[in-house]
């Protein structure tokens, strides 16, 4: 009976030949050691938003004379001043962005006929956001298919533009002034 076992071993190895480990292994490109690199946007993260908005209003009875006024408080509007004629509301707006913190800075005149003169408002709005976009990247080192060493790094990645109209989002909610 014993030896009936064996001989029923030896021919099934012959119809299934059993494999060593390593065979298994180069077989399924396990052999040796290799890393991966898997890569994934994280997601925007704002952590801060400040904002703040200015309100002037002058009364005049020429809009060319208001020229010193615009060139002190509010230089932004100064270089299409000239041409103002004071028929409609007239805005600027100024982005600054470096990585992880952005800035707009917004004027805007509107005149209004009152009789024989104008009433000017002059508005001044500038918000500041700091976020965090980040790209993370996974180095995963594998050796004879078992996970030996794994690490990430973060690196600063540019803004899509939805992630860019949710900042400018919330510094309008900060402020309070829709300007787009």
């Amino acid at each position: 009976m014993f030896l009936l076992c064996l001989v029923n071993l030896g021919e099934s190895r012959l119809r299934r030949p059993r494999h060593h480990m390593r065979e298994h292994i180069q077989a399924n490109s396990w052999f040796g050691c290799h890393e991966t690199k898997n890569t994934y946007a994280e997601k925007l993260v704002i952590n801060r938003v400040d904002g703040d908005k200015d309100t002037d209003t002058v009364y005049t009875t020429d809009i060319s004379s208001l020229r010193d006024l615009v060139a002190t408080k509010y230089p932004l509007l100064l270089p299409n001043f000239e041409y103002y004629d004071g028929s409609a509301p007239y805005h600027e707006v100024k982005y600054s962005s470096n990585t992880g913190h952005f800035v707009i800075e917004i004027q805007k005149v509107t005149p209004y006929r009152e009789g024989n003169q104008y009433r000017v408002v002059f508005e001044k709005g500038q918000g500041s956001c700091d976020y965090t976009a980040q790209t993370k990247t996974v180095y995963t080192k594998k050796c004879y298919g078992k996970k030996m060493n794994q690490r990430e790094t973060f690196e600063n990645r540019a803004l899509s533009s939805e992630e860019f109209q949710y900042l400018l989002t919330a510094i309008q909610n900060k402020i309070g002034w829709k300007f787009l």
